[in-house]
């Protein structure tokens, strides 16, 4: 009899503390991994008459600069898995402290920008929003700075449920227990593909999705 792989545990409300706030959730970061991605993203969404992305380095530390810097004072504090799950109009993801990052909860903001269900997600690798305009080099990165425990911020090429590209602000911090142990990571999403300022990349993705047929 093969033993099943096991699957990490969803948060209810019954494994928070009482004091927390849990929301009626619906539905970084892993590193590429060479697994079966879902049919809508088995075809190629790069256009050739596009060309490769941007680089991601070539101005991307004005971009960061030039971001809102709402919610910076929860990203540079000792968060808990606790606080993490606490409502909020960010698009939160919160994964497994160990490789591959599997996913155990979503909040309907998360939901709502990416298009999945919580059901679809649980236990899933971000690899799910990642496509053949997400930048690996970067993915390796902002790991390596994660598990160093350096702020990690960086932009990458996302899709959601269908294939429709965005361009991600992300920023990833670890959640901590009260030993100051990392028990979780958590990443905060915002589509800033049609902000005015920004890289290379946002030109490129409004490109990319015209050459999809979609709208902007």
């Amino acid at each position: 009899q093969q033993q099943q792989q096991q699957q990490p545990a969803m948060l209810t409300p019954q494994s928070l503390p009482a004091s927390s706030h849990f929301e009626p959730f619906i539905p970084d970061i892993a590193l590429p991994q060479q697994q079966q991605q879902p049919q809508q993203q088995q075809q190629d969404m790069h256009n050739p008459l596009l060309g490769p992305p941007p680089r991601l380095d070539l101005g991307l530390d004005e971009c960061l600069r030039a971001m809102s810097t709402e919610g910076e004072s929860l990203m540079k504090a000792r968060v808990t898995l606790e606080q993490a799950v606490q409502t909020s109009p960010e698009a939160r993801v919160i994964t497994e402290a160990q490789r591959p990052f599997r996913i155990v909860h979503v909040n309907d903001s998360w939901a709502m920008l990416c298009g999945f269900q919580r059901q679809e997600v649980v236990g899933q690798t971000l690899n799910m929003i990642q496509g053949p305009a997400t930048d690996p080099n970067a993915l390796r990165d902002l790991v390596a700075r994660i598990q160093a425990r350096e702020e990690a911020r960086t932009m990458l090429v996302n899709y959601k449920k269908g294939g429709f590209p965005f361009l991600n602000m992300l920023q990833v911090q670890p959640l901590v227990d009260q030993e100051g142990v990392v028990t979780h990571y958590m990443g905060v999403l915002e589509d800033v593909t049609l902000k005015d300022y920004l890289h290379p990349l946002a030109h490129y993705v409004r490109d990319l999705r015209a050459s999809l047929g979609y709208s902007q």
